[in-house]
């Protein structure tokens, strides 16, 4: 397993596919447009909707993008070692392209080749199957034969390895393939540490989506003829994975923030456990804060809507960071880090709009 920084991850990642045959069709706006009934992009995958629904795509039927993504629905969550209201996903997609045979061998090869992953601890999850779909027995066969151990495959059930649009017909669906891989490799001690075990030893790295169905009325599915792929990797999660570490805040999208952070407070992180959750929470919010307000659809605080999402975020980043003992002065700096540092080449647009953010 490799140590990788996030510029490199996001590289290699948009470099793979390329090679592959893959548009890299960049990220849109963080802010929705109305067209999905939500605020704001709440997943990599949502801005291809259309697509994956049988709209032809002007760049094609191989596409891929690291795509921003914001979800505050669990936002009281953040200030753990794992949670942000701002966050990326690495994804590519096959448009009635390819299908399992070569999107299993590209991930593998991703995972082994690219990352260093050791095959003989790769673990993988398949649909089991039920009375209104089969077992995905192909995907299951594709893994063996690609060297992922019998015993490292689990079928499982609808709500693990199964995609659909809840209450819509007439639209694709499918059985997933998610990919797991030890932490550590001592077992807990208990009868079957695996990747269903309650000590979490295994973690869930990204997953590919076979939307090979299309959903009818009464629970039931026929078969598509044309056939999509959707690949999501979570970036965060997948920076800490190959860094080998639990704790988000300790890879290099935040390093920087939170040694300034504790140079400007002189506090130490990860000392007290109420100063860490501040630290954590102020730079969240201000990486959120500054992905939203330099978008290409640029979010103001407000009292109403999106723009009160970000007026929320801002003074909750700015409570934290005075029990911290901050001043404004310290998070505009905060703000330069994540602009100057850390997404100068993903997000130009960012360093366009430095001034005003």
């Amino acid at each position: 397993m490799k140590n990788i920084t996030s510029k490199q991850l996001r590289n290699a990642w948009i470099k793979f596919y390329e090679e592959r045959g893959h548009v890299n069709i960049g990220a849109v706006s963080l802010i929705g447009d109305g067209s999905t009934g939500v605020m704001f992009n709440v997943a990599g995958m949502q801005p291809l909707m259309p697509y994956l629904l049988g709209k032809k795509h002007p760049k094609g039927t191989r596409l891929c993008n690291v795509q921003g993504c914001m979800r505050t629905v669990d936002i009281d969550e953040v200030g753990d070692e794992s949670h942000f209201t701002f966050f990326e996903m690495m994804g590519n997609w096959s448009l009635g392209d390819y299908f399992k045979k070569e999107k299993t061998a590209w991930t593998f090869e991703l995972l082994t080749k690219v990352f260093g992953l050791d095959k003989n601890k790769i673990c993988a999850t398949v649909f089991e199957g039920n009375n209104s779909a089969p077992r995905d027995e192909e995907t299951a066969s594709l893994l063996l034969d690609l060297g992922i151990k019998k015993q490292n495959i689990f079928y499982q059930g609808k709500a693990d390895n199964w995609w659909e649009l809840e209450g819509t017909v007439g639209t694709p669906c499918g059985p997933d393939n998610e990919w797991f891989y030890p932490l550590t490799d001592n077992e807990c001690g208990l009868d079957k540490c695996d990747i269903n075990c309650v000590c979490h030893r295994y973690i869930e790295i990204g997953n590919d989506v076979y939307m090979q169905y299309e959903k009818l009325d009464g629970g039931k599915y026929k078969p598509l003829s044309n056939k999509n792929v959707d690949t999501g990797f979570g970036f965060e999660r997948m920076l800490m994975f190959l860094n080998g570490l639990t704790d988000g805040y300790k890879t290099d999208l935040f390093s920087n923030v939170i040694s300034y952070i504790e140079n400007a407070s002189g506090k130490t992180y990860l000392n007290n456990l109420e100063e860490t959750k501040s630290m954590r929470i102020v730079a969240d919010h201000l990486r959120t804060t500054v992905m939203l307000i330099g978008d290409e659809n640029s979010l103001t605080p407000s009292n109403t809507g999106a723009g009160y999402i970000l007026r929320r975020l801002m003074r909750r980043a700015i409570r934290h960071g005075k029990s911290l003992g901050l001043n404004c002065d310290n998070l505009v700096e905060i703000a330069k880090i994540f602009i100057e540092q850390v997404y100068n080449e993903a997000y130009p647009l960012l360093i366009k709009n430095e001034q005003y953010i």
